[in-house]
């Protein structure tokens, strides 16, 4: 999908692409968009964000006409509360999709796969939408004290990892983490840090320090 062109404007992420605008571009290749799902998500439990709700209606009959279980969400549904109690109890083969409803503020920690079909120049949307995959499942590290020990746990769990689908290739504008965040949640930091091309606890130190 080539959003080469398209201007920004304002929106509530502030300045990112117009829903409109993505949405255009989209519509057209939706069927093929729920054919690579079922392809290579089949067997997991997936949220999908898109950038209106006629993408969200369109991808759920596409899903489920191509053998998943699609279920379309929005704002505007009735039932919105009983669409979202059936995706909690629903399994693997099951796709959830909506326009920003679910950001923030829902948990689904057995949701195994994302698909973003939302461009965004927002990094903090765009890590919204990814984390509601990003969940372990309940009682997984409960009481495990280091890292090593969650990551193994997480590993040998029914949920070792999660897909993400990015049809509009926004990871190749937006890095969600790099090997620099495992020193320095400070963006200064880490801009000083990448252009010193140094990846040490000695550097994150020297970066942050007063001058």
């Amino acid at each position: 999908i080539d959003i080469r062109g398209l201007r920004p404007g304002r929106t509530p992420n502030g300045s990112d692409f117009k829903a409109e605008d993505i949405s255009a571009k989209l519509v057209p290749v939706l069927e093929a968009l729920a054919k690579q799902i079922c392809e290579l998500a089949a067997d997991r439990k997936t949220i999908a964000f898109t950038p209106s709700v006629e993408c969200a209606r369109i991808l759920a009959d596409a899903v489920t006409r191509n053998g998943l279980n699609g279920i379309f969400v929005s704002g505007e549904c009735l039932d919105v509360d009983e669409k979202t109690e059936a995706y909690r109890q629903a399994g693997k083969g099951t796709v959830l999709a909506n326009c920003a409803l679910y950001v923030e503020g829902a948990d689904f920690p057995d949701t195994d796969c994302v698909v973003v079909a939302r461009a965004t120049k927002s990094t903090g949307f765009y890590r919204q939408m990814v984390g509601r995959g990003t969940r372990t499942l309940p009682g997984i590290v409960n009481g495990l004290q280091t890292a090593s020990q969650r990551r193994a746990a997480i590993a040998t769990s029914a949920k070792p990892d999660l897909m993400i689908l990015d049809p509009l290739w926004i990871s190749d504008r937006i890095d969600l983490c790099d090997a620099y965040d495992l020193f320095t949640d400070k963006p200064e930091v880490k801009a000083m840090m990448k252009q010193a091309g140094i990846l040490t606890t000695d550097a994150a130190k020297e970066a942050d320090s007063p001058r």
